[in-house]
């Protein structure tokens, strides 16, 4: 980057982001967005790879009235055997589909942020081989606009 000088200044990727969008302090202290996390163990039994099911007990999130959401990123782990995959659902309807193969662990940092409506009913449900019954651990991360 260039300065009114003409010299060359580096910046790394946090000083630039401040610079250009400024910090909280810049602009009064205030935080305009809540992290909010899905995270933890989750059973589940399968029914078949083409038949996703809620996990047992179900995982839900409502996007509070007065704010709008974006999930930022998503980390799965499947000590199991098998091929699974969880799939977000967006009031009902598949939105996010997270693959992960056997004995593997998944981290998708997401390009594309959608903006999920305020309240919105998001559920996590999984679809893994008929019979398999097990747990799946689950890290989704949000940000609350």
């Amino acid at each position: 980057m260039a300065t009114p000088s003409g010299r060359k200044t580096r910046f790394n990727h946090h000083q630039l982001v401040d610079r250009v969008l400024g910090t909280a302090a810049d602009i009064g202290g205030i935080m305009f967005e809540e992290h909010r996390f899905i995270q933890g163990m989750f059973a589940f039994k399968g029914t078949g790879l083409e038949t996703p099911v809620s996990f047992e007990p179900k995982v839900t999130y409502q996007v509070p009235s007065d704010k709008r959401a974006q999930l930022i990123y998503c980390r799965i782990g499947n000590p199991t055997p098998e091929f699974l995959y969880v799939a977000l659902n967006h009031d009902g309807k598949s939105m996010r589909m997270f693959p992960c193969g056997a004995k593997a662990g998944i981290h998708v940092p997401l390009a594309i942020i959608d903006d999920i409506l305020p309240d919105s009913v998001l559920e996590l449900v999984i679809a893994a081989p008929e019979g398999l019954t097990a747990k799946v651990m689950v890290d989704l991360g949000f940000v609350e606009i």
